[in-house]
């Protein structure tokens, strides 16, 4: 589980962000003027109807964040828009996704 800090709250609002966009996810990045990076995860609906199957996608994904958190650049507000691809997806498939992801549009250290 994410620690509070690094939880981006419901309220929060995207100001000029950049949207990258990938197979089992869509990412949207903004700027905080804080000391580490917050995280939020949104699973639609249309995913799947039945909550516990979206509760696994968010704790799937969220354990990857967890794995990476010292590598990830520091100061950004990070809202994933997680797909339905992900359901298929095993975790170590879906850790080298995310980090060759991040590898790729620079947002690691």
């Amino acid at each position: 589980m994410l620690q509070k800090q690094y939880r981006l709250p419901a309220a929060t609002r995207l100001r000029n962000s950049l949207s990258f966009i990938s197979p089992p996810f869509s990412l949207r990045v903004s700027n905080n003027n804080l000391e580490y990076s917050r995280y939020g995860f949104l699973v639609k609906k249309t995913v799947d109807k039945r909550a516990t199957v979206r509760n696994r996608i968010r704790r799937l994904f969220r354990s990857c964040i967890e794995e990476m958190l010292g590598e990830i650049k520091a100061g950004q507000d990070m809202l994933f828009i997680l797909n339905n691809k992900i359901v298929e997806m095993k975790r170590e498939d879906l850790y080298n996704e995310v980090h060759s992801f991040f590898k790729e549009k620079h947002l690691l250290q």
